[in-house]
């Protein structure tokens, strides 16, 4: 959600002034229609390993709706073992479970993201 590519507003300013290099850019990256190969693809690289990729045919932004916003917003409360459903983990439902890891998939990677580039900010320069 964070890339550029895929930040509608973006592309909506970048091409204002070329209608013909806005549908072009808007074919490519799968905004209206599916496309026959995938248009973007995300490979887990924290902890999930033996995870396949996930591939959009679709722009990414399109699967986002309020019902993401709540399993973003409930991992803190996951993470302090407060669960949506009664009983312990193993009892709570797989798919709910496996939202859960991807979303400490994505917070972990940005988090190394984070910690590169203060690591860089950091560093001398050679003279």
């Amino acid at each position: 959600m964070t890339n550029p590519d895929y930040q509608c507003r973006l592309c909506k300013t970048k091409y204002k002034r070329q209608p013909v290099m806005q549908k072009k850019h808007q074919d490519r990256k799968g905004c209206f229609e599916q496309k026959g190969s995938p248009c973007q693809q995300y490979l887990p690289q924290h902890n999930m390993v033996g995870y396949k990729k996930i591939l959009y045919y679709k722009c990414p932004t399109l699967f986002y709706d309020r019902g993401a916003s709540f399993f973003i917003d409930y991992y803190h409360s996951w993470t302090n073992g407060i669960m949506p459903y009664s009983g312990t983990y193993l009892e709570q439902p797989a798919k709910f479970v496996e939202v859960m890891e991807l979303v400490h998939n994505l917070l972990e990677e940005h988090k190394k993201i984070i910690e590169e580039k203060q690591k860089s900010y950091g560093k001398r320069s050679k003279r």
